[in-house]
């Protein structure tokens, strides 16, 4: 397998890169993804176009196309994108495809060259995979991994998880990221059948 080299790179492919990178910044993910798009037809060997491509699909959720993008680039070169393999499992597993996360993630931690952070949270999602494996195998007649969008009012582009119900199922409260970086805790109320629009928790809770 031949090696990537990003000096190589088109220049007109790199300037569409760019612009996607200026996009996503604003969070204008499917302008962001359409640049990305170009630059791939300029060059379809772009790997960092690829992983960008990936990362911007996981955003919006968009599990299916994230995973295909991500091997595209694994296919390039394997090495170079080794790291890639944490987002990749992530996707993964909002599939329901747990296995394959967990196969993802113990190939990344055979790595020796692994930053801290990226070992420490590829343990993190080692564990939960593994469970989610675990759940399964021992709720043979009754598990299905059919998750739900909960509608506009809790759903949305950005990241969500952590929820939690109330003893009687109609309070939710759950984590949502925030510009990128903060992790915020919001909470909604079931009326009837819908659950109403998530409220940042307030007091002390949430802060900068």
């Amino acid at each position: 397998m031949a090696q990537y080299d990003a000096s190589k790179v088109n220049p007109k492919a790199r300037d569409a890169y760019e612009k996607a990178l200026e996009k996503a910044q604003d969070d204008k993910y499917k302008e962001a993804i359409e640049s990305i798009q170009e630059a791939l037809r300029i060059q379809p060997n772009f790997i960092d176009a690829y992983i960008t491509l990936g990362g911007l699909y996981g955003q919006i959720k968009d599990h299916e196309n994230s995973i295909a993008s991500y091997e595209k680039a694994f296919a390039i070169d394997s090495n170079y994108t080794a790291v890639m393999k944490l987002p990749y499992a992530i996707n993964l597993a909002g599939l329901g495809q747990f296995e394959k996360a967990l196969n993802a993630i113990n190939s990344l931690l055979l790595r020796s060259d692994l930053a801290p952070t990226t070992r420490k949270a590829a343990e993190y999602r080692k564990k939960t995979f593994q469970f989610a494996i675990d759940f399964a195998k021992s709720h043979p007649q009754n598990y299905v991994f059919a998750p739900h969008n909960l509608g506009d009012g809790v759903n949305t582009t950005e990241n969500e998880y952590f929820p939690s119900l109330s003893i009687e199922g109609n309070q939710l409260i759950f984590t949502r990221v925030l510009n990128k970086r903060n992790e915020d805790f919001f909470g909604s109320v079931k009326n009837g059948d819908q659950w109403g629009k998530a409220f940042q928790l307030g007091g002390e809770i949430n802060t900068p």
